[in-house]
């Protein structure tokens, strides 16, 4: 067994990466976030590279330092999500449940849509 704990990849560096910092620090748990600018939350209180998450070559450079990646919040690309598994960066099943996920959100919006429509009766 390793004494070297992985360094985990956040691709966003808002509050969700800021409050996952202190317990991945107590569990000896590096953490790098990709952050759109070095005021983001997460960004001012460790290690972090300022990028766009949605330019795929920043993403790829970023996950090369990284051992496991994971995101912060939905608004990444799928194509990126894709590549990167194309990449062999990503768990096999990765996309499959990012993809649902987004299409759960969706389809709940849709329905959400529908009934207020409904409702007000347009």
């Amino acid at each position: 067994m390793s004494n070297h704990f992985p360094t985990v990849g956040v691709i966003g560096a808002g509050q969700l990466a800021r409050m996952s910092v202190a317990p991945a620090a107590a569990l000896g748990i590096n953490l790098l976030l990709l952050a759109n600018e070095a005021q983001d939350s997460g960004a001012q209180i460790t290690n972090h590279v300022v990028g766009d998450y949605k330019d795929l070559e920043t993403v790829r450079a970023f996950a090369r330092k990284c051992d496991v990646i994971t995101f912060e919040h939905e608004l990444i690309p799928l194509s990126i999500v894709k590549a990167l598994e194309a990449d062999g960066v990503s768990p096999s099943k990765f996309c499959q449940l990012y993809l649902f996920a987004r299409q759960s959100a969706n389809a709940c919006a849709t329905e959400q849509f529908s009934f207020t429509k409904k409702r007000s009766g347009n």
